[in-house]
């Protein structure tokens, strides 16, 4: 059982010695930019491309910044999204349907990064359902109840009968509860299936690609190489990621424009069985599985005008293998799971569709040695 704050993805704290631990004694400034463009092209009435480009890291599945100060080398650019969107407008019932395929963005409703970074965007297909109503002449139509499931490929195995996969479905309800007021309630079910890595035989490298091929930092890892060099270190998720979520948010009017947010969500890793991770470890791992966040929004609902404002804050606590630390936000704690704390975010309107952002992060790791971040950034965002 390897500890998750004192294992580093490049091979672990046995190869790295003491200076493992050296970037978390020292202040790190840094200037980064990110630029995106796309468009949706209307191929029919019911059929769309959507493609857009991005920079960024293109290994990296959870952050699309360029780090500037590299000598001036150019950004790398990537295609973030790329897919067919077929959404025809369901005559014979008040909804629509929405099937994607390709690269889009994540289809599944969530009110903050706890499972997702928001910069995740999944390959593979989905369908959402939206069955929608009217309370009133006046009311905007509202989705009573919808329904996305999808299936995504995370990683194809060489050399290896099963290829990991993701297959998420949720379910949800929008409440209205008044003028510009309604409850979100949403459930939803993530597998990732395959993605526990296998242990080689003695001096073989067959089962290596079963590692994965990003992690960040927290979940329960294990070496897969099978041999006495301790330098060649592979490691492995050694549980399973069987997830089950559930959101609330509740959405009010408070003043001339601006609105109240008031959200919670929780997941638990329901696929964590404790026997099977001490097979492969040989050590009894406590069970570490549940996250949940609570915050609060103030403000206008977008920024999008000289003066508009919007405040926020939340709680997290997301324990190590609650989720997959690959795809969590990249951010709080620098990424990964095993760690709990508060985020402050601040918007203002610069000028037409140009606004200011400023988020504090603070957190500190849950298990392990004790592991304390905290992340000042500010942004300028313009949009067009």
């Amino acid at each position: 059982y390897l500890n998750p704050n004192a294992v580093n993805a490049a091979g672990g704290i046995a190869r790295a010695g003491l200076n493992a631990f050296y970037n978390t004694t020292e202040n790190v400034a840094r200037l980064v930019g990110r630029l995106r463009f796309g468009a949706v092209a209307k191929l029919d009435d019911d059929l769309r491309l959507d493609f857009r480009l991005t920079s960024g890291n293109a290994n990296n599945p959870v952050s699309t910044n360029h780090t500037l100060g590299d000598y001036n080398t150019r950004w790398n650019v990537g295609v973030d999204i790329a897919a067919i969107i077929w959404d025809p407008q369901a005559r014979w019932w008040h909804g629509d349907i929405d099937l994607r395929a390709g690269r889009f963005e994540n289809p599944f409703v969530t009110n903050n990064e706890m499972i997702w970074d928001r910069d995740v965007t999944l390959e593979g297909v989905s369908t959402t359902f939206n069955w929608t109503r009217t309370t009133s002449p006046q009311a905007p139509r509202s989705r009573w109840l919808f329904v996305t499931a999808g299936a995504f490929p995370v990683q194809q195995v060489d050399l290896y009968t099963s290829d990991k996969w993701l297959y998420g479905g949720q379910i949800g309800t929008e409440i209205p509860m008044g003028h510009d007021t309604r409850l979100l309630l949403a459930g939803a079910y993530y597998d990732f299936a395959n993605v526990t890595g296998e242990l080689n035989a003695p001096f073989s490298n067959l089962l290596d690609s079963t590692a994965p091929l990003f992690l960040q930092k927290g979940n329960t890892l294990f070496d897969i190489r099978n041999d006495l060099d301790p330098t060649t270190n592979l490691l492995a998720l050694a549980g399973k990621y069987r997830l089950v979520t559930g959101l609330a948010q509740l959405e009010l009017l408070a003043g001339h424009r601006n609105h109240v947010v008031v959200s919670a969500e929780y997941v638990k890793n329901v696929g964590w069985n404790s026997a099977d991770v001490q097979a492969l470890t040989g050590t009894n791992v406590p069970a570490r599985t549940t996250g949940y966040e609570v915050g609060v929004i103030v403000g206008r609902p977008v920024v999008a005008a000289w003066g508009d404002w919007q405040s926020g804050f939340s709680y997290r606590h997301l324990q190590r293998d609650a989720v997959m630390d690959a795809f969590t936000d990249s951010d709080f704690h620098l990424g990964g799971t095993d760690a709990s704390g508060y985020i402050f975010t601040l918007e203002y309107g610069l000028a037409p569709s140009t606004f200011a952002r400023l988020r504090y992060l603070s957190a500190n790791a849950i298990d392990g040695p004790p592991l304390g971040i905290d992340v000042t950034q500010l942004d300028v965002v313009g949009r067009f």
